[in-house]
This record gives C-alpha cells, structure tokens and sequence, in this order.
C-alpha cells in the first residue's frame, strides 16, 4: 500500500521504503567497491586515521572520544569552501583525516591534517516551541546537548521568518533531525538554502524527489554522475522562495567521505540506511560493512534512526567495521 501526496505523487509504504533503503545499501557498496574479497587491508588510502561525528569539546577538538590537533589542518566546509580552525564550534558536526591515533593511559591523541564541518539544514524558522522548531517544513528536535550560537540560547530566542543553521543528525525511522548545534544566520547574507538527508519519492518523471518533508524538483544537469537514487544522502542547495509547493534545486551532490581510505575509522552518528541484511547499513550514508567480524549483537534489530558507534578501517569509501555499539 502506498500513501498519497500533493501533486499527485504516491508515497511509498514502510515496508517499500525499506526495500528501497536496502537497494540503497547494496548500490553504495557495488559503487564503492565495498562486499569483495573479505582479503585484510586498507585499500588505497594507505594508514591514518578517520573520523565523523560532533565536536564535544576544545582544547584539541574533541570528536569520537579522539583529542585531535587542529592548529594545522586545512578546514573547509561540505561545499568546499576553505575556513579557518577558529570557525569550528561545539556540536558541529565533522570530518576528520588524521595521523594514526596515539594512546596513553588517559586519552587519544592524533594531529588532523583535514577537517570538514557540514550543517543538515539552512535556511528560515516556520515555528518554535518548548523543545523543537521547525525549519522549512522538518521538524527539528531541540535537546539538552544541543549548543547554541549567533546569540542563541534556546528556541524562545528565535520567531517564525528567522534563518538558522542547524548542525545534527537525521533521524529517518523518527521522521525529524535532531539538532547537536543551532546557529542565526543573516537572511539577507543567505544566497541559498539547504538540506541534507535521504533521498526519497525519487519520481526520473516528474523529476521530484524528498529529503524528509520537502519536496524538490530537479533537472538533471543540477545533479549529474547518476548516483541520484532512493536511500543515498545527498546535500541540496535550494532557490529561497519554493513554487507550487516545490523547492527548486541549485545544485545537488551525494554525500561521500572526506578520504576513499584510511587503516583507521571511527563513525557515530545515525544510521540512515539498511541492507538486505543486518551485515551491512550506511551511517550517514557512509557504507558500513560488518561481515569480517565473527559476530555483531548490536547489529540485531537496528533500525534506521539509531545511534551508533563503528570502529574499524576505511576501504574504497566502504567502512569494513571491527566493532559495534549501540549510543543511547
């Protein structure tokens, strides 16, 4: 069974969805090389160290329990566009590539020579309450660790019509982000919006797609390569004022990792895709594969939306994990 939208669009039904989430999984590990031999190794990339997930404390930057260096490290955001170290906030979320890890008796130590900060959402407020906003039609769940910036404390500081940057997670299985940073932007500085998150109701004839609420229409010269299927992240820019209820596409790119390999990995976040089966799932659309490990118990009964931890080695953008755990 499916569900009707606006425009005529037929949603798919939850079991449909995870199909097309599993297909998802199967075509991001064929593209990126991942589900071959099961031969050790750290592919091309060579030895290092990568990371993805939120800055939860200075001093270094702190992401994934891992104290990186950061003073030297060319800093750029999803775009492309180059920053400083000084532009890096708490509850950002990142990309680190860096030396091999270090370990002493009280902590993790490697020096970053990359990071990349990217946010989920741009662009105006539609409402506010007690816990949660909602910014250009998602829902965006506000918490006790969300930090706050551009003068912001909590959602009472902000009002409809106001420009945010929200830094986080989607969570597709709670149909909402989850903000781990909240920031005002300059509306009138604002170029574009965006959004980042799974594709869905991906329709080649209507040339419309999804990520969470919003509706997109696209041409195909916005978009380019032929990766653009359901159940791949990807990050829309959008035009700021939407027609017919349709937000129209600047430009859209998949979401791939900052390196294609490194000999360490280590991934929190939210778990956006399933594969055929529990061996194999994306973390924010990164790949990850468990089949090399004897067993996974957090494996067992994951469902989208889940908060993880993967620890293991980068290959071919495909992470082979080594260990599991579910994060609260």
């Amino acid at each position: 069974m499916s569900t009707n939208l606006s425009g005529g669009q037929r949603r798919p039904s939850r079991p449909a969805r995870r199909g097309l989430l599993a297909c998802a999984v199967a075509l991001l590990l064929a593209s990126c090389g991942g589900g071959g031999s099961d031969t050790a190794g750290v592919g091309s990339g060579g030895t290092g160290t990568y990371a993805s997930g939120r800055i939860t404390a200075f001093g270094s930057i702190v992401v994934n329990g891992i104290h990186f260096d950061q003073q030297a490290a060319a800093v750029a955001a999803e775009d492309g566009s180059g920053s400083l170290p000084s532009a890096l906030q708490l509850g950002m979320t990142v990309e680190v590539d860096a030396t091999a890890v270090t370990a002493s008796a009280s902590r993790q130590d490697a020096v970053a020579t990359a990071i990349r900060f990217r946010s989920e959402l741009l662009g105006p407020v539609d409402s506010v309450g007690a816990s949660a906003l909602v910014v250009m039609g998602q829902p965006v769940a506000v918490t006790g660790a969300t930090q706050w910036g551009g003068g912001l404390s909590a959602p009472a500081d902000l009002a409809p019509g106001e420009v945010v940057e929200v830094y986080g997670f989607q969570d597709v299985g709670g149909n909402r982000f989850v903000a781990t940073r909240i920031e005002r932007r300059n509306a009138a500085a604002v170029s574009y919006y965006k959004v980042r998150g799974v594709v869905s109701d991906l329709n080649y004839t209507t040339m419309t797609c999804r990520i969470g609420g919003q509706l997109m229409s696209y041409v195909p010269t916005q978009v380019g390569g032929g990766w653009l299927a359901d159940g791949r992240v990807a990050r829309a820019l959008l035009q700021k004022v939407p027609a017919a209820g349709r937000w129209s596409v600047q430009s859209m790119a998949a979401a791939t990792p900052l390196v294609s390999g490194r000999g360490s990995a280590v991934l929190e976040g939210a778990v956006t895709a399933l594969g055929p089966s529990s061996t194999v799932f994306s973390v924010d659309g990164t790949p990850v594969d468990v089949r090399r490990m004897a067993a996974c118990a957090a494996c067992s009964g994951l469902q989208p939306g889940a908060q993880v931890r993967v620890t293991g080695s980068l290959q071919d953008g495909v992470v082979f994990a080594s260990e599991v755990t579910r994060l609260p």
